[in-house]
């Protein structure tokens, strides 16, 4: 804003959400009478639109980006390859071993591509320049308008019924669907990324779902308000682990959950398979790759005397109106949504194991109720 006049400034002004890692921070121009250069505001012009030829040619390349290659050392070819394809990772030739995060839409539109270049450990290349650009600009393609969406937004259209987490970068959304492949995961690009604090439309591919956001340190208070405003969601919970158990130089470091994550051996985190499963086919052996998909080898084991019990339990008390703390992963903004919206998604998915975790979540809340 222009503190003189409180005018909107145009777009291109303002600085990183994460200034203290990257440092860039763009300043209007003041002209001789003390007031700023101004661009004259228009009604912004609709999204433009990458060729899907383009998009397809970078992700052919894909695994020869220095970030993919981190990622087949740490968790496999086979996984890593599997996240890739399933989140188009490409490459880019704009800096040596660089990728493409593309950000593709619900409706399949590519919005953009950001560049970014990693280091052989997994870490963004800051020196001697924060190495981050958009395809459109180093392809210099006139008038192109960006209009961001989350980063694997295109995976919620795929996974209608799956819950949603949301961090801020690309590359945890990549490690974090590896560890819970239950979740769908998507990133904003920046604590403020994807401008989904205060653009409501960019919500709204979250309406119907049960999301969990996991901001990196230090940004627990400001997801914590974005929250209440998403609106469409059935029910939002924040997690706030990092925030209990960081220690003072981690918060220094403003680390995420990729930062913990990839400290732990992910086979930790595999469902393991009964004893005798059927297989899709005799000639087709199940493999790592099943570790997403998470079939049901089982029948079904009713929850109707669990859902029965705590139905009457939560119409007989009166619910709080302030936030719950149900584990040290997550924050209840809104009781009486998350209420109905858990036992509507028991009931419609009654013994299945991958709804199991919603079943669990109403017992942990009557738990801290009661105490």
């Amino acid at each position: 804003m222009d503190t003189q006049t409180g005018e909107k400034m145009p777009e291109q002004f303002g600085r990183c959400d994460r200034e203290q890692n990257c440092g860039y921070h763009s300043k209007p121009e003041r002209q001789s009478t003390d007031t700023f250069h101004r661009v004259k505001m228009l009604p912004p012009p609709p999204p433009t639109f990458m060729q899907p030829e383009l998009m397809a040619a970078s992700v052919a390349h894909g695994n020869s980006s220095t970030f993919a290659r981190w990622m087949a050392e740490r968790f496999g070819d086979e996984l890593a390859a599997y996240a890739a394809k399933r989140y188009h990772l490409g490459a880019s030739k704009h800096w040596q071993g660089a990728n493409v995060f593309w950000q593709v839409d619900t409706n399949g539109n590519i919005r953009g591509g950001k560049i970014m270049q990693f280091d052989a450990t997994g870490h963004r290349v800051k020196v001697p320049t924060n190495r981050v650009t958009w395809v459109h600009s180093v392809l210099k393609l006139e008038g192109y308008n960006l209009k961001q969406c989350f980063f694997g937004e295109h995976l919620l259209a795929e996974r209608p019924s799956d819950p949603v987490g949301i961090v801020e970068s690309e590359k945890t959304a990549i490690v974090a669907s590896m560890y819970f492949p239950e979740m769908a995961w998507i990133a904003t690009g920046g604590k403020y990324g994807c401008k989904w604090k205060n653009d409501a439309n960019v919500h709204t591919v979250l309406s119907g779902r049960n999301v969990t956001l996991f901001p990196d340190l230090g940004a627990f208070n400001a997801w914590n308000e974005i929250a209440t405003s998403i609106m469409s969601a059935k029910a939002v919970a924040v997690s706030n682990l990092l925030e209990k158990n960081a220690t003072n130089n981690e918060r220094k470091k403003g680390l995420d959950l990729a930062d913990y994550l990839i400290k732990l051996d992910l086979k930790a985190f595999a469902v393991a398979e009964p004893k005798q499963p059927q297989r899709p086919a005799a000639d087709k052996p199940l493999t790592k790759v099943k570790l997403f998909e998470q079939p049901d080898y089982t029948e079904p084991q009713s929850w109707e005397q669990d859902i029965e019990e705590l139905e009457k339990y939560f119409s007989g008390i009166t619910l709080p109106t302030h936030p719950i703390e149900i584990h040290p992963c997550g924050t209840i903004t809104n009781i009486p949504l998350f209420i109905k919206s858990h036992f509507a998604t028991v009931k419609a998915n009654n013994g299945k194991r991958t709804y199991l975790p919603h079943l669990n979540r109403l017992q942990e809340l009557k738990r801290v109720l009661e105490k």
